[in-house]
């Protein structure tokens, strides 16, 4: 166990921990739609805002869901259909 971590502390607050795991899974989605977004060029400009809001928007999706998934798993830790989520 890493002891310099401060997430691996017993004081360290749930919140933080879950919004940093939703923060993880933002940054993956991001990087993710923008290497499918670069890779498959359509003719779109990635000058263009719209291109790059549609990015941060996929991103912020994939991070949602995690975050939400992980922090319904931290409120509900007895239950068994939580536990099986794939989320």
């Amino acid at each position: 166990m890493d002891t310099r971590n401060p997430l691996f502390e017993k004081s360290f607050p749930d919140w933080k921990k879950n919004l940093w795991g939703a923060l993880r899974a933002f940054v993956a989605g991001f990087i993710s739609s923008l290497a499918i977004q670069l890779l498959s060029i359509n003719g779109d400009s990635i000058t263009d805002a719209n291109w790059w809001i549609k990015i941060v928007l996929y991103g912020s999706l994939v991070g949602g869901i995690v975050g939400l998934g992980k922090f319904l798993r931290d409120l509900y830790p007895e239950s068994k259909v939580l536990a099986r989520l794939p989320i």
